[in-house]
């Protein structure tokens, strides 16, 4: 058998060994997760507390020296990318995501968070690194104009706890009821769910994929229409 004959066998291999262990190939990025059974609002809360505390260490002392010229009073979301480099979590860029402030407001907003954002890092979780996680993508809100007492900022006070967000993510969740899984919007999972058909399962989309707001949660952002959004990644 020559070289070009022994490729294509280990390749058609691999595909036939892929689908006996029921995963894609390996360009499709998802994988099949059980049923998200612990939905509790405590749960919930301290994932988002645990992006919350590393967004105050790593963004907010630089955004306090430029939130101020965003004006008026409301909330701005951003939807952030970070990717696995080591054991850490690395900053790659924002984009806006959603705003309840008046015209230009939003603008200057983002200019100033991609320069409190840039260069931001935080620990990957043990349960990450055996997913293998590769990429994060994070829906997080802010206040404006931001609370005197910054360190408000360093987890999410204004549910009681309750963990509420925008559900901007997508898990494989349980109903108690039928006893089968499904699709449904969550602060935190996947890009995107597919059920598997079987009630047992969900085939999830990456990257990963967690929202939530620091500070007081407002509730109120206007989502923005994409043609209309700035064109920035901070990249």
């Amino acid at each position: 058998m020559n070289v070009r004959s022994m490729m294509a066998a280990a390749a058609v291999m691999s595909l036939v060994t892929c689908a006996w262990r029921g995963e894609t190939a390996p360009k499709d990025d998802t994988v099949h997760v059980q049923p998200t059974k612990d939905d509790s609002a405590e749960r919930t809360a301290a994932a988002q507390s645990r992006i919350a505390g590393a967004f105050y260490t790593s963004i907010v002392p630089k955004l306090k020296t430029c939130w101020d010229q965003v004006k008026g009073k409301g909330e701005v979301l951003f939807k952030y990318t970070y990717r696995k480099e080591g054991n850490a979590w690395v900053w790659q860029g924002q984009e806006l995501d959603g705003a309840s402030l008046e015209k230009g407001q939003d603008a200057a907003a983002l200019r100033c968070m991609q320069d409190a954002a840039r260069g931001s890092t935080f620990p990957l979780e043990p349960e990450e690194a055996a997913r293998g996680s590769k990429e994060l993508v994070i829906h997080w809100g802010w206040p404006v104009p931001l609370p005197e007492d910054t360190t408000q900022l360093a987890m999410m006070i204004g549910t009681g706890g309750s963990g509420e967000c925008r559900a901007a993510c997508k898990d494989c969740a349980w109903s108690p009821t039928t006893h089968k899984s499904s699709c449904a919007s969550a602060c935190s999972g996947f890009t995107g769910c597919v059920e598997d058909g079987t009630g047992t399962g969900c085939r999830m989309t990456r990257p990963e994929c967690k929202s939530g707001w620091s500070g007081s949660w407002g509730g109120a952002v206007i989502a923005r229409e994409k043609d209309a959004a700035p064109d920035a990644q901070g990249r």
